[in-house]
């Protein structure tokens, strides 16, 4: 549809069924909610990640800069954690 979001270059946020294989996501909480201070020094280190509104762990270097924003303004820690050395 076009012109559905209000933002320069909208992203594709409905897919098939078909299209992705979840099975190997990690889509669980954290297990400590980190602090202000902690996020602002994970994301300076590129070790920050957001729980996208799918439920997906993504690194903040990979989601749209306005979800961050929204998130920190609104004080929603929980939407955030430090990345898992595995990754």
């Amino acid at each position: 549809m076009p012109n559905w979001s209000p933002l320069d270059g909208g992203c594709q946020t409905v897919f098939y069924l078909e299209d992705i294989d979840l099975s190997d996501v990690d889509i669980q909480p954290p297990h400590k909610i980190p602090s202000e201070k902690q996020i602002l020094k994970y994301k300076e280190k590129g070790a920050l990640e957001i729980q996208c509104p799918s439920g997906i762990w993504r690194n903040i270097d990979e989601c749209p800069e306005n979800l961050m924003k929204i998130a920190f303004k609104k004080s929603r820690y929980h939407l955030f954690r430090k990345q898992k050395e595995n990754q």
